[in-house]
């Protein structure tokens, strides 16, 4: 399998005022799925939920118990993984500690 496209792995504030992490602005909006499963599988997350728009995609994942958004947007273009509570928040460095290995 070739290497997942993770050369951002930046931590930004988001408007909610929680922490996001941008992974890559390398994925395309149809390439988004097979490097999302492959994150999943990389992470060991569960996926919960998968919808997609013409400018976006938007999957909900649980890792280690906590609910998170994987998102594509093609304006600014980014994959993101986003927090839905202040645990998930939390979590982000530890998420961003997994990609890095």
């Amino acid at each position: 399998m070739p290497a997942l496209p993770l050369e951002l792995l930046l931590v930004q504030r988001s408007a909610s005022g929680w922490d996001q992490l941008l992974l890559t602005e390398k994925v395309s909006w149809y390439a988004f799925s097979d490097f999302a499963e492959s994150l999943m599988n990389l992470l060991g997350a569960k996926v919960l939920m998968r919808r997609k728009s013409a400018a976006e995609h938007l999957w909900r994942f649980e890792y280690f118990g906590i609910s998170f958004l994987l998102v594509f947007d093609d304006f600014p273009l980014g994959v993101t993984i986003e927090p839905e509570c202040d645990l998930g928040n939390a979590q982000i460095p530890e998420i961003l500690k997994c990609l890095r290995r």
